[in-house]
C-alpha cells in the first residue's frame, strides 16, 4: 500500500525551504550589511520627526523590504515583522553629507614626477583627470564608511582625491554588499578644486583659473563638433576623442553640476566668477568662509564645512566665548609700551583668536539669519568630531530645526534627491537616525537604518571602546608630516622612540628641534617643539590622531593660529 507524507512533515519541508534564502543571506553579507531574517521592522511608539519642525509623538514607522511603507499611531504589527519598542527614542530622516572622500582611499605621498615641459605637462600628472569614476576606487573595508554612520549620516556626495580635475563623484548609501549596491547617483558631479600640481603649469591661481577657461570651451566647441557629426556623418571628419574634454560635455550641456571645493572666500569668489562667466550648474562645497558672501549666495546651493577650529582649551560653551569675544573686542587694538604690558597684548590676540574662531562656529547662523539656504559637508571634517561640530553650531545659534533641515531637507532638494530621502514618509528610503533623545543636545544614537537595515549602536559598545582606547596606541617611529600653513606646505620628519623622546625637522628653516612634553592618551598624541620664526623662538603645538601608520591633527602656533596637519610612519618602525 502506498504511504504519503503526514501533515507534520510537509509543515518541516516547507519550513526549511522557506528559511533558506535568509540563512544563505546571511551567509553571505560584508561588514557593511547587517545580516537579518525579516527585512520587516517596526519601530513603534516613538516620537517621529518628519521633517523639520513637523513631530509626531507615539507613533510608529513600519520598514519593509528597504523602504518606509507606512507612518502612524497604532500601526498593525504584521506578522513577519521585528518590533522594536521605540517609546523613548526619536526618528529622523538619515542625514545627507554635501561632499566627502568616504570609502576612497587617500594615496600615500608620492614624488613630484620629473616632466620635460612644466609648461605643458601630461594630464594626469597636472591633476587634470575630470574622466575619473570615484565607483571604481571606493573600498568596502575603509574604516571611513562606518565611523560616518555612527555619526547618524546614512548618504553621501562621494568625490576622489586629486587636485584641479580629481574626477566624477557620485552619491552612495552608507551600506551594502558592492559598490553598486550602494550608489544611488552615478556621476552625479564633476569635481574640482583650486589645487595645483607642484612645480608644473597650472602652478598658481590664475593659471588654474585659465586652464578651467580654457578646458570648458574647448569642450564646448568639441561637443558641438560631436553634435554636427552624430546629425549628418557624411562630408565630415570625424572628431577625435579626448578623455578629458569629452567628460566635460554633461556640464557644458547642463546636465551635470560641477562640486566646487571652495573653504576660503577667495576660492568661493574665484568659483563664482567662473560660473558667471561659463553659466554652469554649480555646488558651492566645504565653505568655510561664507559669512562674507551672503548675498551672492542667495541663488547659489551651498554646503558648509563641518571642520571647525579647535575651541579653546577651558571648557567655555561656543556661546559664551562668543559673548567673551566681542566683549573684548574693543580691546583687540592694544599696543604695548613696554615689557610690562606683555599681558594685556596676549589678552588682545588670545580676544581676537577666539572672534575669528566664532566666525567659523557662527557661519551658519549667520548665513541662516541672511536667508541663505545651505547643506553641510564632511570632506576635511573627522567622522568622530561631527557631532560635536553640529552641537557647537547649534549652540552658537543655528535653531536646531535649520540645522535638521541643513542635514536632510535643504540637502536633498539641493543634490536632487528629495523623491527618495530627506523626510519620513511613506515611499521614501528606510535611511533613518534613531536617538534617545535630541541629536543635537546630546542624545545617544541608538540606531542608524540604511536601506532598511539596522545598525545597532549600544552604549555598553561605546564604553567598551573607550575601555580598549585608554590603552593608547604605539607613536614611536619615524614619521613624514606635511602641515597646510598660509606660506605653503611645510614638510618634515618626526623621530620617536619608545619613551616618546625625540626630534623634529622642518624643510623651511632646515633647523632640527627636540620634541618636549610628548604624551599619548588613547589614540592622541601630542607634544611641543621650539620652531625659529624671523630669528625669535617659538613654540609649536602638535595634536595628531594616530590611526596605524597614519595621522591626522593639527600644528598649532598661538601667534598665527592652527594649520592642518597629516603624518605617515615609515613601515616596520
Amino acid at each position: 500500500m502506498a504511504t504519503y507524507p503526514s501533515l507534520k512533515s510537509l509543515l518541516a519541508v516547507f519550513c526549511l525551504f522557506a528559511l533558506a534564502p535568509a540563512l544563505l543571506a546571511q551567509s553571505n553579507t560584508s561588514p557593511n550589511e547587517v545580516p537579518a531574517v525579516t527585512r520587516t521592522i517596526l519601530l513603534q511608539n516613538a516620537q517621529v520627526v518628519q521633517a523639520p519642525g513637523q513631530v509626531l509623538d507615539r507613533t510608529s514607522v513600519l520598514i519593509r523590504d528597504g523602504l518606509i511603507e507606512a507612518v502612524g499611531a497604532d500601526l498593525a504589527v504584521p506578522f513577519d515583522a521585528r518590533v522594536i519598542a521605540a517609546d523613548s527614542f526619536r526618528v529622523y530622516a538619515g542625514f545627507i553629507d554635501g561632499l566627502s572622500h568616504t570609502g576612497v582611499p587617500k594615496p600615500k605621498p608620492g614624488e613630484t614626477p620629473d616632466i620635460d615641459d612644466p609648461g605643458n605637462p601630461p594630464p594626469d600628472a597636472a591633476g587634470i583627470q575630470p574622466q575619473r569614476d570615484v565607483r571604481t576606487m571606493m573600498d568596502l573595508s575603509e574604516k571611513s564608511i562606518e565611523a560616518l554612520r555612527n555619526a547618524g549620516f546614512t548618504t553621501a556626495h562621494v568625490v576622489p582625491h586629486g587636485n584641479l580635475f580629481p574626477g566624477q563623484g557620485a552619491i552612495v548609501n552608507l551600506a551594502g554588499s558592492n559598490v553598486g549596491q550602494m550608489v544611488l547617483a552615478g556621476e552625479a558631479s564633476m569635481f574640482s578644486q583650486f589645487e595645483a600640481a607642484r612645480r608644473m603649469y597650472p602652478a598658481t591661481d590664475l593659471g588654474m583659473m585659465a586652464l578651467w577657461r580654457n578646458l570648458y570651451r574647448q569642450a564646448d566647441r568639441r561637443q558641438q563638433r560631436a553634435d554636427r557629426f552624430s546629425d549628418r556623418p557624411g562630408g565630415l571628419n570625424r572628431p577625435e576623442y579626448d578623455a578629458v574634454r569629452y567628460a566635460f560635455f554633461p556640464v557644458v550641456s547642463g546636465e551635470q553640476p560641477v562640486a566646487f571645493k571652495t573653504e576660503s572666500y577667495l576660492d568661493a569668489k574665484r568659483a563664482l566668477r567662473l560660473q558667471e562667466e561659463l553659466g554652469f550648474q554649480l555646488l558651492l562645497m566645504e565653505l568655510k568662509e561664507g559669512w562674507w558672501l551672503t548675498e551672492e549666495l542667495a541663488d547659489t546651493p551651498v554646503f558648509l564645512s563641518l571642520d571647525l577650529p579647535d575651541a579653546p582649551r577651558e571648557a567655555t560653551p561656543d556661546s559664551a566665548m562668543a559673548d567673551s569675544a566681542m566683549a573684548a573686542s574693543e580691546a583687540m587694538d592694544v599696543r604695548v609700551m613696554s615689557h610690562a604690558d606683555t599681558d594685556a597684548e596676549m589678552k588682545a590676540l588670545e580676544a581676537k583668536r577666539d572672534s575669528v574662531r566664532m566666525q567659523y562656529v557662527r557661519q551658519a547662523a549667520t548665513l541662516h539669519e541672511a536667508g541663505v539656504t545651505f547643506g553641510f559637508s564632511t570632506l576635511e571634517a573627522k567622522p568622530n568630531d561631527l557631532r560635536k561640530a553640529l552641537q557647537r553650531i547649534v549652540e552658537a545659534g543655528l535653531p536646531e530645526d535649520e540645522a535638521l533641515a541643513a542635514l536632510t531637507t535643504d540637502a536633498v532638494q539641493m543634490l536632487g534627491l528629495d523623491a527618495a530621502l530627506g523626510t519620513v514618509e511613506p515611499g521614501k528610503i528606510a535611511n533613518l537616525v534613531v536617538t534617545e533623545g535630541s541629536y543635537f543636545t546630546g542624545g545617544e544614537i541608538r540606531y542608524v537604518f540604511v536601506d532598511g537595515h539596522p545598525f545597532e549602536m549600544e552604549v555598553k559598545k561605546a564604553a567598551a571602546v573607550a575601555s580598549a582606547d585608554s590603552a593608547g596606541v604605539s607613536a614611536a617611529g619615524e614619521w613624514s608630516y606635511e602641515i597646510d600653513s598660509p606660506q605653503g606646505v611645510v614638510v618634515g620628519t618626526i623621530t620617536l622612540d619608545t619613551d616618546l623622546a625625540g626630534t623634529m625637522t622642518n624643510n623651511l628653516t632646515g633647523e632640527t628641534s627636540s620634541v618636549s612634553d610628548a604624551l599619548v592618551s588613547g589614540n592622541m598624541l601630542t607634544f611641543t617643539a621650539p620652531v625659529t620664526v624671523s630669528g625669535q623662538t617659538m613654540t609649536l603645538e602638535i595634536a595628531l590622531e594616530i590611526d596605524g601608520n597614519d595621522a591626522e591633527g593639527s600644528a598649532t602656533m598661538s601667534q598665527f593660529g592652527s594649520f592642518p596637519m597629516e603624518a605617515v610612519r615609515s613601515p616596520g618602525l
